[in-house]
């Protein structure tokens, strides 16, 4: 028992937090307002919610499958890209994460920055910050002609400097208001009983027992991710929630 305390803290401290805890995240600015999505999926749908995917394009594969889950869903996203992955110079596999980019956008899917290297912003000098932000933004502008509207600092983490580069160009923080903890999943599965001691202490692990209208879900570029969508979608859906873009397009 001791062990899976122990583990929990370790966890939190790491920025872990549940919908209850908080953590250093500001949520209220998390909740955005969703697209007019026509009148008939209106009647049917009445709990919008918006999917966000950090830390991407990472492995071409799983976008595909990730990409497909949502294609099944009928369900739009939207991808809060690290340039890094896109620049040749710096990734041997941008080619394919070029690839990757394209493809969410042909399928009707939202492109925001994530920073280009993702790393803590907050001791940046201006140069360093403009380069994250703005840089970004226009590596996503070349490549898919659309400048990103919404911007997600690395970790969550923001200072008012960060604050006056986006207002500076126009863009939206967008943070989140329910969280997947698809980056723990691995380790979950190879300690079942830590993953029950700390899901029990944080019931926003499974987004699904808790989400509300409205909320916006992070999750990652990642394996496991593509694994465990398909049945996190189906379970939301059966909550009668609508998977819908933000209306800043």
């Amino acid at each position: 028992m001791k062990k899976v305390m122990l583990a929990a803290c370790f966890m939190a401290l790491l920025g872990c937090h549940s919908r209850d805890d908080g953590g250093p995240f500001r949520t209220d600015l998390a909740t955005i307002a969703p697209a007019d999505s026509g009148l008939l999926r209106q009647v049917i749908y009445r709990k919008p919610i918006l999917l966000t995917f950090d830390d991407g394009p990472e492995n071409l594969a799983d976008d595909r499958s990730i990409l497909a889950t949502l294609a099944r869903h009928h369900a739009r996203a939207l991808w809060l890209v690290t340039c890094k992955r896109l620049d040749p110079a710096i990734d041997p596999h941008a080619s394919r994460h070029r690839e990757a980019l394209q493809e969410i956008i042909a399928q009707g899917h939202m492109v925001g920055n994530h920073g280009y290297s993702h790393v803590d912003l907050r001791p940046l000098d201006a140069a360093a910050m403009t380069h994250e932000i703005t840089g970004c933004s226009d590596l996503i502008t070349q490549l898919t002609g659309r400048k990103p509207v919404y911007f997600r600092p690395p970790f969550g983490v923001r200072s008012p400097k960060v604050d006056q580069v986006l207002k500076a160009n126009r863009m939206q923080l967008l943070l989140w208001s329910g969280n997947s903890y698809d980056s723990l999943l691995t380790a979950f599965q190879r300690h079942p009983a830590i993953f029950a001691g700390y899901i029990k202490a944080h019931p926003g692990l499974n987004v699904g027992l808790n989400a509300m209208s409205g909320d916006v879900l992070l999750f990652h570029d990642y394996p496991d991710t593509a694994a465990a969508l398909d049945g996190i979608l189906t379970r939301l859906e059966r909550q009668n929630f609508q998977f819908v873009l933000p209306t800043s397009r």
